[in-house]
């Protein structure tokens, strides 16, 4: 990585730490970025990590990074103090200096111990001071997907095949009315991995089945608060079905329409 690299080498080299994961290794996540990090892993100091006293949490530990100087800064390439309009709920504001953060949270539940979820984020902010990327520049270089999001806000996304223990995105965001992109980040999360998707695939189809039932036995009428305690009455918790999750299995999942109809649930599950 040249001392000064431009924004095309950015976002390839974000591309690679996202195509191996690098994020769930932060020193050699380092090394590839070629800029000084310093970790520091200690327990969450606000919620308990004691069963025995009724926390949640047998492991709760939270993954930091003190970020030295590097290459990320301010560049003729970019667009220092860009101005972002307002734009919805969203104030105005100008762009600061570009910074880099990163963090990993690492919980285990009282219910289920043995069971890690892992939630990592590898952040380039303020990145219109270092490069102007726009959305046909990154569809161009990683073939990133570019989506509209709410309150003006965009996404460019790229993503690797999600793998059976996490699935890991790099998104590049967007406000209506700015030139440039604001900020990327690299996140990676368990529950985005396929053993959990298909757990979760299985729970809903409980799920529904059980509300369908309902509505069936109701002249298809019924709150959302009835159909939500009878769903969540009739299921095993998700947590159960990620436990028996094999490792391996299907690697294509087709999700399910989540919108509701009208203002009558029922009318989701009523036969067409």
């Amino acid at each position: 990585m040249p001392r000064q690299p431009q924004g095309e080498a950015l976002v390839r080299l974000l591309k690679k730490i996202a195509d191996e994961a690098l994020v769930l290794r932060p020193e050699d996540m380092a090394k590839e970025l070629n800029i000084p990090m310093t970790f520091e892993t200690k327990p969450s100091a606000t919620l308990s990590t004691d069963c025995r006293v009724g926390g949640s949490y047998k492991t709760f530990l939270v993954t930091t990074a003190k970020v030295g100087e590097s290459w990320y800064k301010e560049t003729p390439e970019g667009m220092p103090n860009m101005e972002i309009p307002p734009a919805f709920i969203n104030p105005g504001s100008v762009a600061g200096k570009p910074r880099v953060g990163y963090e990993m949270y690492r919980t285990a539940q009282c219910s289920r111990p043995n069971y890690t979820n892992i939630e990592s984020r590898l952040s380039f902010g303020n990145l219109s001071g270092f490069s102007c990327l726009r959305p046909d520049r990154l569809k161009m270089l990683i073939d990133a997907k570019y989506e509209m999001a709410t309150d003006g806000v965009s996404l460019s996304m790229y993503g690797p095949p999600d793998t059976y223990a996490y699935g890991v995105t790099l998104q590049f965001v967007f406000r209506l009315g700015a030139p440039c992109a604001l900020g990327a980040s690299v996140d990676l999360q368990t529950r985005d991995g396929l053993r959990e998707k298909r757990a979760f695939l299985k729970w809903r189809a409980c799920f529904d089945n059980a509300r369908k039932v309902y509505c069936e036995a109701h002249g298809w009428k019924a709150t959302q608060t009835e159909l939500s305690d009878h769903g969540d009455g009739a299921c095993e918790s998700r947590e159960a079905y990620i436990d028996r999750e094999p490792v391996e299995g299907d690697t294509l999942l087709t999700w399910p329409d989540f919108r509701e109809s009208s203002d009558n649930p029922c009318d989701y599950y009523r036969p067409k």
